[in-house]
C-alpha cells in the first residue's frame, strides 16, 4: 500500500513538475524526461528496496536522487559549454565577415585610386574603339 501511495504522489508532482517548468515552452520536453527519470527511479527504488530489505524512500532519497541530480548538474554544465562554444564560434564568422568586408571595401579603393591614376587616352580607350567601330558601319 505504502509503494502505491508513493507512486501516486510521484505522478501528482511529476504533473505539479510539469506545470510549473511547462509555463516556458522550451522547458515542457526536460520537464517531462525530468518527471519521467524521477518516476523510474522511484520505481526502481521501489522494487530494489524491497528486494534488499530497506526502504525505497530511503534508497530513492540517498542513492538514485543524488545521482540523478549530479547527472543532471553535469548535463547542464555541458550544455552551457556548448553554447559558449556557439557563442564564440558565432562571434569569429561576425569578425571575419567585418574583415572581409574591410578588405572588399580596401580593394575597391585601391582599384579607384589605381582609375584615377591612369591617363585619360587609355582610359577611354575600349570606348573609342567601340566608337570607331560604330562609325565605320
Amino acid at each position: 500500500m505504502g509503494v502505491l501511495l508513493a507512486i501516486i504522489g510521484v505522478i501528482v508532482a511529476g504533473g505539479v513538475i510539469l506545470s510549473v517548468l511547462g509555463m516556458i515552452f522550451a522547458l515542457k520536453l526536460a520537464a517531462f524526461v525530468v518527471a519521467g527519470v524521477i518516476f523510474l527511479l522511484f520505481l526502481l527504488s521501489a522494487v530494489l528496496g524491497e528486494a534488499l530489505g530497506i526502504s525505497g524512500q530511503v534508497l530513492f532519497f540517498f542513492c538514485f536522487l543524488p545521482l540523478a541530480v549530479l547527472f543532471l548538474v553535469r548535463w547542464l554544465k555541458q550544455q552551457k559549454e556548448l553554447e559558449q562554444a556557439r557563442q564564440r564560434e558565432a562571434e569569429l564568422a561576425a569578425k571575419a565577415a567585418q574583415a572581409a568586408a574591410e578588405a572588399a571595401r580596401q580593394a575597391q579603393e585601391e582599384s579607384k585610386r589605381l582609375r584615377r591614376l591612369q591617363p585619360l587616352s587609355k582610359r577611354f580607350d575600349p570606348l573609342r574603339r567601340w566608337l570607331v567601330e560604330k562609325l565605320k558601319d
